[in-house]
């Protein structure tokens, strides 16, 4: 379960991850909130079951300057689960983020619709036996099957949550083994 930092987001005792909430934001032509973001985290502390992974504050197809207010955020959100997820915006490439990888990180493929559709296999790649890589706004078959064809650990989307129809055709297509393009 994917626990926005949104405010309205609870988990229900079932393993969670925390998504930081700018994606949100963005769509909403509105700040990032760090007020909502540290309150989940509070949140997430009091409960039984830690956060499988938590994506760093980031700035929306920002390039190196996302990279910069994520890192700014890292001894902060550190203590809150064993993994945290470094979001990757347009313009990023993995020469700007290698010197800076710690361990327990991980990619959390974010940034503009086209730009991660080119780069995920890029990053799968830089991925692959060493970070955990998870890909943002995947909602149809196809996004499923290229995203598990270039490596992703995990994905995440809302169209079930906007069209429950959609769901026996998603998850079927997630328990599918995907073959490259």
């Amino acid at each position: 379960m994917l626990v926005v930092a949104t405010g309205h987001d609870k988990n229900s005792g079932l393993p969670y991850a925390i998504d930081n909430g700018a994606w949100s934001a963005f769509n909403r032509g509105v700040p990032f909130d760090v007020d909502k973001f540290r309150k989940i985290l509070k949140w997430s502390a009091t409960q039984d079951i830690v956060p499988d992974w938590v994506v760093l504050p980031d700035i929306v197809a920002g390039g190196l300057d996302s990279l910069e207010f994520s890192m700014s955020w890292y001894d902060e959100v550190r203590p809150y689960s064993e993994t945290l997820l470094l979001a990757i915006q347009d313009g990023m490439e993995p020469k700007d983020i290698e010197p800076i990888m710690k361990p327990g990180m991980g990619i959390f493929l974010g940034g503009s619709t086209e730009w991660k559709l080119r780069v995920m296999p890029q990053w799968g790649e830089f991925c692959k036996n060493r970070y955990y890589y998870h890909i943002a706004r995947v909602n149809t078959v196809r996004r499923i099957l290229y995203a598990s064809s270039c490596g992703a650990d995990s994905f995440d989307g809302t169209s079930v949550c906007q069209f429950p129809v959609n769901l026996k055709k998603l998850n079927k297509a997630r328990n599918q083994m995907a073959l490259p393009f």
